[in-house]
């Protein structure tokens, strides 16, 4: 048997690979806490913002709101308390845009010159405004998908003549029958439709992005909702979009749930019902995919509430 005993050199060099891997560990971990501790401070600042400084419960203002967000069995929690973000723990990058929509006339900040704006409206602005010729290889692949989504859904658009968006000397316009129409002009429903179009057409909505809307019947017309119903459905089926969507209308459900059956995305759609508790203090959000008149009934309430009016008037 042959033993070869470590000289004093190389026991000096085994100390220090100890020493700097030590150091590379306490370096990791005090990378961790702080990225850890970052987040916490931007997630803190972000949803003061939105929130304009009210994250929790008005009426449990010592309670805990929690928000857990499930990606393919990985998970990312955030926790706040008085306002301040207390947890922030993640199993995954967002890679993907959000955004949030809940007011046409967004459009008309494109051309104005005030700073006075909301982070969502800064955001949902930049990415409407934003120019390709600045990078001409930025997104290429995500172009030239959404060119092809664009032709598909031309179709459709014709129903609403939306024409060609054009930008003159810094200020939007609409162009129709060779008139220019500056944005602030269009009616709201047809804004509408060209926040969508201008999303895709300068490729700030690409492929598995999250769309959030917010009532966006609101302003459109009873056959524009429709329309407005199977743009995002197609958007979906075509664009593999996450979109979220609050309404209403009973109306607007219905013509989701039954494009979604016609373009054969129903599997990937969800109906929820959101409710008050009997305190009135908290909401609970339910899954009704097996039996969806559970939301019908509840919209139809007020209809129900002017025939009986209608009928006590008849009677009199």
């Amino acid at each position: 048997m042959i033993f070869l005993e470590k000289t004093s050199e190389n026991k000096n060099i085994e100390t220090y690979d100890n020493i700097i891997n030590n150091i590379s560990n306490d370096a990791e971990k005090t990378l961790k806490n702080s990225y850890r501790k970052i987040m916490q401070e931007v997630s803190k600042r972000y949803f003061n913002e939105i929130f304009k400084n009210q994250i929790n419960n008005l009426y449990h203002r010592e309670s805990t709101a929690s928000l857990e967000l499930e990606i393919k069995n990985k998970k990312m929690n955030i926790d706040f308390k008085n306002n301040e973000c207390i947890k922030f723990e993640e199993e995954f990058d967002i890679i993907n845009n959000i955004y949030y929509m809940d007011n046409p006339f967004i459009l008309d900040k494109i051309n104005g010159t005030e700073n006075k704006y909301s982070l969502i409206d800064k955001k949902l602005i930049a990415s409407l405004t934003k120019d390709y010729t600045e990078n001409m290889y930025e997104n290429i692949f995500s172009a030239v998908k959404n060119n092809d989504i664009m032709k598909n859904l031309e179709k459709l658009l014709k129903n609403i003549t939306i024409g060609e968006i054009i930008k003159n000397n810094g200020v939007y316009y609409l162009k129709e029958d060779n008139i220019d129409i500056v944005f602030e002009n269009l009616s709201a429903g047809l804004k509408s439709f060209i926040i969508i179009k201008m999303l895709l057409s300068n490729t700030s909505l690409k492929e598995n992005d999250i769309l959030i809307l917010d009532e966006p019947e609101i302003h459109l017309h009873p056959k524009w909702q429709l329309i407005y119903a199977e743009l995002i459905v197609l958007l979906n089926k075509y664009l593999n979009l996450i979109v979220i969507i609050t309404s209403h209308s009973p109306y607007f459900v219905d013509a989701i749930n039954r494009y979604a059956k016609l373009h054969e995305i129903n599997n990937n759609t969800n109906f929820y019902l959101s409710e008050l508790e009997k305190d009135n203090k908290n909401t609970i959000i339910s899954n009704v995919n097996e039996n969806i008149d559970l939301i019908y009934k509840k919209m139809y309430e007020p209809i129900e509430i002017l025939n009986n009016m209608k009928y006590d008037e008849d009677i009199e």
